[in-house]
C-alpha cells in the first residue's frame, strides 16, 4: 500500500462518520449544525459531504477556552 500524496495537506478529507468520531459526537449532530449554519466548515462533492481535516483542526482551535465563566470571541 502506498502513502497518499495528499496526506498532511488541506486535501485530506474525512467523512461525516469519521469527523463525528473525532469530535465525539454523531453524524446527525453534524448534519444539524450544517443545517443551522454552525459547526465545522464542510465541502460538498455532488451530494456527498466531506470535512477537511484542517477545517476540523481550525474549528477545535476556535472553540478552545481556558475558563468557563468568560467567552472570548476571535
Amino acid at each position: 500500500m502506498t502513502a497518499s500524496p495528499y496526506t498532511g495537506t488541506d486535501l485530506e478529507v474525512l467523512t461525516p462518520q469519521q469527523t463525528a468520531d473525532l469530535l465525539h459526537t454523531t453524524p446527525a449532530a453534524l448534519a444539524n449544525l450544517r443545517y443551522n449554519g454552525g459547526g465545522v466548515n464542510f465541502v460538498k462533492v455532488g451530494r456527498k459531504v466531506l470535512y477537511r481535516l484542517s477545517d476540523v483542526q481550525d474549528y477545535l482551535d476556535a472553540n478552545s477556552f481556558s475558563r468557563t465563566d468568560t467567552r472570548v470571541t476571535k
